[in-house]
């Protein structure tokens, strides 16, 4: 164990737990606020994107090359078309955002809906980087209904639910929207992203006139890692698709850095993953 990791562990057993949060809250913000911006360019999937960097996560993500996203060829069989209409909900900095524009090209649209005042920003500072004209950032965050939400929006963020969350690191009160309500302001869409840490259930809830359109999904289901103590579970999350969808799941890689992707196999063979997973429902023809 190096020297700082025996302060570190140290430093849990001496201190009150109260106190230890606080000085990883402390750390958290420092190393975010003091991230010096920069631009770079990468090969993502098959093609190339400049990418502005504001911060440590983005750049654990981002600065280097991807391999193409399994989950794209597996939705462009079905609903991700030229032409359609994509919901990319948790949207972070918009680079998957930007994937999924190319694929939808100039007659398409993508609608990115991210919490963090910072990330949307960074996100239509890329769009703009890369001249894409076909994809509007809303900072909002997506839910069972529209108004108002508290969102912790250091790092990769999440909606704040009540008290036992409420040390956030960098709390922010923004705009809620629900799929629906989307759905009536931008069409219906052909796929909707869904990746906003541990509030799947809620967004589903939120979506059901959408539902009769019914569009493909792709969610990451944050199984042990929030979604719980949001009142959902990955049972319930595949319950919204019985009957009219074909599911299929992909464990999330160890190295959670998009540096690898696991393959997409039928949900009836696999079985729901342990820990965080990826969900692609494909709706069956009517």
């Amino acid at each position: 164990m190096s020297g700082y990791s025996a302060l570190k562990e140290f430093t849990k057993q001496v201190l009150p737990k109260a106190a230890v949060s606080a000085i990883g809250r402390y750390r958290a913000r420092r190393r975010f606020h003091g991230y010096r911006p920069r631009q770079i360019t990468r090969h993502f999937g098959d093609c190339d994107l400049t990418v502005e960097l504001i911060d440590p996560l983005g750049e654990r993500w981002y600065a280097h090359d991807w391999e193409l996203p399994p989950e794209i060829p597996l939705l462009q069989q079905s609903r991700l078309k030229p032409g359609a209409i994509v919901f990319d909900l948790g949207a972070h900095q918009c680079v998957m955002a930007m994937l999924l524009a190319r694929r939808v090209g100039p007659d398409g649209f993508v609608v990115a809906v991210e919490g963090g005042s910072a990330n949307a920003r960074a996100g239509a500072r890329n769009i703009q980087l890369n001249s894409i004209a076909n994809c509007r950032v809303i900072h909002a965050v997506a839910a069972a209904q529209s108004g108002r939400a508290r969102f912790e929006a250091l790092g990769n963020g999440r909606v704040i639910a009540g008290a036992a969350e409420s040390a956030a690191l960098l709390a922010e009160d923004v705009p809620a929207v629900s799929v629906d309500d989307l759905t009536e302001s931008h069409g219906n869409p052909g796929v909707v992203y869904v990746d906003v840490e541990g509030s799947e259930c809620d967004v589903l809830e939120g979506a059901k006139r959408t539902f009769l359109s019914r569009p493909d999904w792709l969610i990451e289901v944050h199984q042990d890692a929030g979604l719980e103590s949001r009142g959902g579970s990955a049972a319930k999350v595949v319950s919204f698709f019985a009957g009219d969808y074909g599911c299929y799941v992909a464990s999330e890689t160890p190295s959670n850095n998009y540096t690898e992707w696991a393959r997409f196999e039928p949900l009836e063979e696999a079985g729901i993953p342990s820990g965080r997973f990826f969900l692609a429902a494909i709706a069956k023809p009517a």
